[in-house]
C-alpha cells in the first residue's frame, strides 16, 4: 500500500467516524475489508483507483472457491462499493467500480429431515402402555401424517379432526385455516389418545387436544422436549428440532412424487417459492434414481 492509499484510508474513516456516525468497531470491519482488496490488488499490481468491475468479480469469485460464507462476501462487498461512493463524491475517480457488481445472493439453509426409515422407528418405538404414551404418540403422529408446525399442534380442538372424512382442519399462521389430509395410523392413535388417555389428563374440561399432565393446553417447548425425548429413545443419532417431523413429512412426499403445489397447500405456505427449498432436500434422493436407472450412469 502506498501513502497515496494510505491517506485515503485516513480520509475514509474520518468520514465514517465523524459524517456516518459508525463506531470505531464498525470503522475498523470497514477498513480492515478494504485493505484485504488493496492487498489483492497489489497481486495484480495495480491501485485502489484503478480497478476494473472484472478485478472485483475476480475477488469474490476467488473467495468463493475459498468457502467463505455468502455472508462475509455480501458484507466485504458492500464495504467496496461504499468507500468508492465516497472516493466518486471526492472525485478521487471518475466512475464506480462496483455500482453493477450485484451482491451474492443468501442461501437457504435447507430443513434437515429423518430418513423414512428414521420416522417410522421414531413412532413405532412409542409402546402406549401409559396415558402420557398414547398422548406422544397421537402428537407425534399427527404432527408427521399433516405437517404442522409446532404452534398448530398445540392449537389444535377436538372439532379439527374430522375422523370420518380423514382429514385436520389447521390453523396456521395469520389465523389461515386450511384442510389437511391426516393418515389411517394417526386417526387410529388419535382415538386410541382421546378415548382412552384424554379423559385422564382433561381435568380443566379443556378444548385442546393435546394436554399436559395437569390438564391445560400441551406448551410448544413441551412439544419439543417429547420430540427430542423420544428420538433420543428410540436411538434416533439425526439432530433434533422442532420442526424435524414437518420437513420430513414434506420431504418425504415431495421424493415419493407429490407435486409441489399441493405440498404447499398442505403446508399452509402462501409462495411456493417457500416450498421449493424441500426440493433442494430431495436432490441427494433424485441423484441416487438417476444413478440406478440411466443406462449411462
Amino acid at each position: 500500500m502506498n501513502s497515496f492509499e494510505e491517506n485515503l484510508l485516513k480520509e475514509y474513516s474520518s468520514y465514517l467516524l465523524s459524517e456516518r456516525s459508525c463506531s470505531k468497531e464498525t470503522t475498523d470491519f470497514y477498513i480492515t475489508d478494504i485493505m484485504q482488496f488493496m492487498k489483492f490488488m497489489e497481486g495484480k499490481n495495480r491501485g485502489i483507483c484503478d480497478v476494473l468491475p472484472e478485478d472485483i468479480k475476480q475477488y469474490f469469485s476467488s473467495m468463493a472457491l475459498l468457502e467463505a460464507k455468502q455472508t462475509t462476501i455480501s458484507r466485504k462487498l458492500s464495504s467496496i462499493r461504499n468507500f468508492y461512493i465516497f472516493l466518486l463524491s471526492e472525485n478521487k475517480i471518475e466512475s464506480n467500480p462496483s455500482e453493477n457488481i450485484e451482491t451474492p445472493k443468501q442461501s437457504k439453509s435447507l430443513p434437515e429431515a429423518l430418513t423414512i426409515d428414521e420416522t417410522n422407528t421414531l413412532l413405532e418405538s412409542i409402546s402406549q402402555d401409559d396415558w402420557m404414551s398414547l398422548r406422544d404418540k397421537a402428537l407425534l403422529e399427527t404432527i408427521y401424517a399433516c405437517g404442522l408446525r409446532v404452534s398448530e399442534s398445540v392449537s389444535m380442538t377436538l372439532e379439527s379432526i374430522n375422523f370420518k372424512e380423514g382429514y385436520a382442519i389447521v390453523l396456521g399462521k395469520r389465523m389461515k385455516e386450511r384442510m389437511v389430509p391426516i393418515s389411517d395410523k394417526a386417526l387410529s392413535a388419535l382415538k386410541n389418545y382421546i378415548e382412552k388417555s384424554r379423559p385422564v389428563l382433561n381435568t380443566r374440561q379443556s378444548k385442546y387436544i393435546f394436554l399436559n399432565r395437569f390438564g391445560g393446553q400441551l406448551s410448544r417447548m413441551s412439544v419439543w422436549n417429547i420430540l427430542r425425548s423420544r428420538a433420543a429413545a428410540a436411538g434416533i443419532t439425526t439432530k433434533i428440532h422442532p420442526h424435524i417431523l414437518r420437513h420430513s413429512f414434506a420431504t418425504h412426499l415431495l421424493e415419493g412424487g407429490a407435486d409441489l403445489r399441493s405440498v404447499q397447500e398442505m403446508l399452509g405456505h402462501s409462495s411456493i417459492l417457500t416450498t421449493e427449498i424441500y426440493t433442494h432436500v430431495s436432490r441427494k434422493f433424485i441423484k441416487e434414481i438417476y444413478n440406478a436407472y440411466h443406462p449411462r450412469s
